[in-house]
């Protein structure tokens, strides 16, 4: 037996805190997604995002996507709008430079929302969507788990636009 002591103070934080309940391990796309504890490394997105605020709850993800004014660069470690009557758009620009596809997953930890919808856009293109969050029955979810998680592939040198809809 090896054991490998080259790991940083973050991952053997991160490591030591991971996920306490279990995952099993899921298949979407054509992908596996690991089970347990999911990314011992996460990628942090939310001093990247973009918001706009929806007041009417109408606009579609084709108006948003042609939407070029009103976006705000979200400014606080984790976005937080309060309880509001508006739709919030989110969007985030995510490239996959690598030569290999990685699948990753979306973890979204406040489970109390009442409707989130995730669009994975590449080329104008929505190549993948998801729908999820409280109004929703558990046994409706992607994922079985206390918060909400969406398994995303990410194409090899490929560039998306993530676009998620919440609704408080």
């Amino acid at each position: 037996i090896k054991v490998n002591t080259n790991f940083s103070m973050l991952q053997s934080v991160r490591i030591s805190i991971s996920d306490m309940f279990y995952v099993e391990p899921f298949f979407s796309q054509n992908t596996y997604f690991a089970g347990g504890a999911i990314d011992l490394i996460p990628i942090e997105l939310a001093k990247h995002l973009w918001y706009l605020e929806d007041k009417s709850q109408q606009l579609s993800i084709q108006q948003i996507q042609q939407q070029s004014q009103g976006w705000q660069l979200q400014q606080h470690e984790k976005p937080y709008f309060g309880y509001s009557a508006s739709a919030f758009w989110l969007k985030v620009e995510i490239s996959n430079t690598s030569a290999q596809n990685i699948p990753k997953l979306l973890e979204i930890t406040y489970p109390l929302l009442d409707d989130v919808q995730v669009f994975l856009v590449a080329n104008q293109q929505i190549e993948q969507q998801f729908r999820l969050g409280d109004n929703f029955e558990f046994q409706q979810r992607i994922i079985p788990h206390r918060l909400l998680l969406v398994p995303l592939a990410f194409n090899a040198e490929r560039h998306y636009t993530m676009y998620v809809r919440v609704v408080s």
